[in-house]
């Protein structure tokens, strides 16, 4: 808290993005379950106001060393074959994201030094998670929260 309304936030957190796919047709289907895993730091301004139940909102960055990328796959073949197989790698992957992040939250104040948080964030990555020579880009934003116990010192 470096003001009465305003608390600077940093930390290390593990963090996992994903998406999905799902085809199906008449005698096939194909889909797939991606996991992106980083290793991050965010740091985060917020406003407060409140003191029993205290709001929070604000934003900040979040670098992100990357970690593994992971895909589940699963299909069916026109024979009626099912199928599925898991892929992980590090190769072809930027190793350094950057994301900025949007935070609206409550704390709720259990004692003088003890609170609850729960702060849902919604987060757009700014640089792709492709190397440089892909001939993709890959922007991934995403909707979660952080909660957890605040210990005032």
């Amino acid at each position: 808290r470096l003001h009465k309304n305003f608390v600077l936030e940093g930390g290390v957190s593990f963090m996992r993005n994903g998406e999905s796919y799902s085809f199906v047709d008449t005698d096939t289907s194909y889909s797939y379950q991606t996991q992106y895993t980083y290793i991050a730091m965010p740091i985060r301004g917020m406003y407060s106001y409140g003191d029993k139940i205290e709001l929070l909102v604000g934003g900040g960055i979040v670098p992100q060393m990357f970690v593994v990328y992971k895909q589940d796959r699963q299909w069916t073949t026109s024979n009626n074959t099912d199928d599925n197989e898991s892929f992980k790698t590090q190769n072809g992957y930027n190793t350094f994201v950057i994301s900025a992040v949007l935070n609206a939250g409550v704390q709720f104040k259990m004692s003088d030094s003890w609170s609850f948080l729960f702060l849902p964030e919604y987060k757009i990555q700014l640089n792709t998670s492709y190397v440089k020579l892909s001939p993709y880009k890959h922007f991934a934003s995403s909707l979660g929260f952080n909660f957890g116990l605040v210990v005032q010192l």
